[in-house]
């Protein structure tokens, strides 16, 4: 017979991305987050993090964000500095995308706003891939129209260009038995922030009178990254598996928290590098027991800071010198075990385990 159109065994408000929509849905940036926005109740939040400003920053039944648990097949991925999730995944690289925002069960505990879990690929008996490239360059973009700060306008074209690139492949080692895939993303971007007019006037005339000023028309704001995955996957036999996922992200930028209004001395650089890893054994006991263990392992290490090490002069619309807000480190590396049992009892299920993390 037909699926019933409600699932009467279901108590949680959840929704399940398909492989085909993680493949065929545009996402803003091949951000796998955006997938969220697909279910009731979520939408989109300003970030909270300026390292996190090129990630989807989700809002989930009005709350702001930080308070969203996210795993990756099952390990923590939280950010327990401000809340939200660390490790962003290639797209390639995703397999499912569960998202559960009310009434979920203790098994996705630990979190009052939602909580998500991304599976990755696997391979199978057959070998497969894909490659994908996205490449934009200012030459192909319009003038952009700025006020002159006496009431008129006047035309700029700041430098931008943009690559990004990736594919994946995956196939068996031994048929039916052993498998691997691994995804791969790089993406490449040089832009420049336009300084304001007033402010780049003001540092200009200060020049003369500050060794340290160093004005510049466009403060550039380049950003490198590379993201990968690969999964191998071993098959004992028909009632016992057992996988490892490793994931790597990796970035630097220039200059991120630049407004517009300072010279080259009151920028910064930003470092991120972000690992998570699991092992994890499946093992079905008896026709009415299944159990998952997990061993898991995260690493995150963000840092700001800037080159320059010399006072700041602030203007009434300018300043230069080292800003404020460096330095700045967040460095967290988690353990976790986690084991979830399952037994059918009739039109009952049973269900317990244990989840450890040690920070």
């Amino acid at each position: 017979g037909e699926n019933p159109l409600v699932d009467l065994m279901k108590t949680s408000v959840s929704d399940e991305i398909t492989p085909t929509e993680v493949e065929s849905l545009p996402m803003i940036g091949r951000d796998v987050a955006n997938l969220a926005y697909l279910a009731p109740g979520v939408k989109f939040a300003d970030s909270y993090d300026p390292t996190k400003n090129r990630y989807a920053i989700l809002s989930v039944n009005g709350d702001g964000g930080r308070n969203v648990n996210v795993t990756v097949n099952g390990v923590d991925n939280k950010d327990n500095t401000v809340g939200g999730p660390v490790m962003q995944l290639p797209l390639e690289a995703v397999e499912e995308y569960h998202i559960s925002t009310q009434r979920f069960s203790a098994e996705n505990g630990r979190s009052e706003g939602a909580a998500i879990n991304m599976i990755t690929k696997r391979g199978g008996n057959q070998f497969h891939g894909s490659a994908f490239g996205y490449f934009r360059d200012a030459a192909l973009d319009t003038d952009e129209k700025q006020a002159d700060g006496v009431g008129g306008q006047i035309s700029a074209h700041p430098s931008y260009s943009r690559q990004q690139f990736g594919g994946s492949v995956g196939g068996p080692v031994k048929k039916d038995k052993a498998f691997l895939f691994f995804a791969y993303e790089r993406e490449r971007e040089h832009q420049g922030l336009q300084e304001q007019i007033s402010a780049f006037t003001q540092l200009t005339a200060a020049k003369p009178f500050f060794s340290g000023d160093q004005p510049a028309a466009s403060i550039p704001r380049p950003f490198f990254e590379t993201r990968y995955n690969g999964r191998a996957d071993l098959m004992f036999s028909s009632k016992e598996s057992a996988y490892v996922s490793y994931t790597s992200q990796a970035n630097n930028s220039l200059n991120d928290q630049s407004d517009g209004t300072g010279d080259l001395t009151n920028g910064n650089f930003t470092v991120n590098h972000l690992q998570l890893a699991n092992f994890t054994v499946n093992s079905i006991l008896t026709d009415t027991m299944v159990n998952q263990a997990t061993f898991g392992f995260q690493y995150w290490n963000n840092l700001i800071n800037s080159t320059f090490s010399v006072p700041l002069v602030v203007f009434p619309s300018a300043s230069f010198g080292t800003n404020t807000n460096v330095p700045q480190q967040s460095f967290q590396r988690k353990w976790q075990f986690k084991d979830d049992f399952s037994k059918a009892m009739g039109k009952h299920t049973l269900k317990g385990g244990v989840d450890y993390i040690w920070n």
